[in-house]
């Protein structure tokens, strides 16, 4: 996998965790502002992405893969 396509995979689980987190609130009643979360937060839910990808699925870019 290129790294451009690794990190379109962190960004769109990045879109994937914060549409979850939308569902959730809106399902138990909450108000949810996605803007406001968005900017916000402090977590790095691109880097979650990342995490996820490298820890969770054993994938990592090629040049990364090249380079060990």
């Amino acid at each position: 996998m290129t790294h451009l396509e690794f990190t379109h995979h962190a960004l769109d689980i990045r879109s994937a965790v914060i549409a979850a987190i939308e569902v959730y609130m809106v399902g138990q009643g909450l108000a949810f502002n996605r803007a406001a979360f968005i900017a916000e937060k402090e977590t790095d839910l691109t880097q979650l992405g990342k995490e996820a990808l490298f820890y969770g699925a054993d994938v990592v870019p090629d040049e990364v893969v090249l380079a060990s």
